[in-house]
């Protein structure tokens, strides 16, 4: 994809969108080929029945009156037994992209975008409703969830005529906001980079778990950020305040290695406490690539909304 603002590259993506959402569709459907998501019985509202409980099962679904009822096996065994629950058909996914300016490095537009897609095709394959929200300092605009055939294409759509890049990003304000606007429990995937504090992603995914909702933390980082490249002098341009620093990165180097380390360590750790979920990004060829582990998260997010 050829470089520009980062407008510029989502409507390089809308000239072609036909061709890119085909893409995506194809992408997912052979990648998810084999696996049968059809009936679930997961932690939904709709009691299913019981059965016998097994380890790793959640303590507080044990059916004690079926259990107390239940004669010894034959080896003295008494078997616990736990409540089954048919999980809600249609659930709320909301996508929430990061527009601070730092997203305009490299292609972590393009990462984003063909990651907002991948997760909406998922939704639409099981009948969810999908929304969309962007943010700098604040939430820019909100696509509320809806269920329809053509919802990844209203996302593309809504991105090509709203999406501005520039300045800094908020995510305590936004979460606080987007808070506010969900009406229902949520799955809530936030597309971000990783240039903001460990504690601000705390805060946004313990205030989402504290309204009932699961998230999923992308995180878009090109791979010079992730690991810094070692080419001598060199003169940096912070991409949100343009503030310019000339470095030696041989001396540099290993610090920032660390403290990125260091950050998303923090992240991952902070995150999984409130029972979120973080997963790294550094092109859109890997959004490719890591489809199962973005469907493995869906599946594990919407299997955890009861819960």
């Amino acid at each position: 994809m050829p470089d520009g603002p980062p407008r510029q590259r989502i409507l390089e993506i809308c000239k072609n969108r036909k061709k890119t959402l085909i893409e995506i569709k194809s992408k997912v459907k052979t990648t998810l080929q084999g696996e049968h998501p059809s009936h679930y019985l997961g932690l939904g509202i709709e009691y299913e029945g019981t059965r016998e409980y097994s380890f790793g099962d959640d303590y507080r679904r044990i059916e004690w009156g079926v259990t107390a009822r239940t004669p010894p096996k034959p080896d003295g065994e008494n078997p616990l037994f736990i409540k089954q629950y048919r999980e809600e058909k249609n659930l709320n996914i909301l996508l929430i992209l990061d527009q601070s300016g730092s997203m305009e490095y490299r292609d972590k537009v393009p990462t984003a975008v063909r990651l907002a897609l991948v997760i909406a095709d998922l939704a639409q394959k099981r009948g969810d409703h999908v929304g969309l929200a962007s943010f700098k300092d604040k939430v820019e605009f909100f696509l509320p969830p809806a269920r329809s055939v053509e919802q990844a294409y209203r996302v593309l759509s809504t991105l090509c005529r709203s999406y501005r890049a520039s300045e800094t990003s908020n995510l305590r304000t936004m979460a606080v906001e987007v808070v506010r606007a969900l009406t229902r429990r949520s799955i809530v995937n936030l597309i971000t980079d990783i240039n903001h504090e460990a504690s601000d992603f705390v805060f946004f995914n313990r205030l989402m778990w504290a309204a009932g909702h699961m998230v999923n933390i992308f995180l878009i980082a090109d791979e010079s950020e992730i690991r810094l490249p070692d080419v001598g002098w060199l003169t940096l341009t912070e991409s949100e305040e343009f503030q310019k620093t000339v470095v030696d990165t041989s001396e540099l180097k290993k610090e920032y290695d660390s403290q990125v380390h260091k950050l998303l360590k923090d992240i991952s750790a902070g995150c999984s406490y409130y029972g979120g979920r973080v997963l790294l990004f550094n092109s859109p060829r890997e959004v490719d690539v890591k489809i199962l582990k973005v469907a493995g998260l869906y599946r594990l997010a919407r299997e955890g909304v009861y819960r």
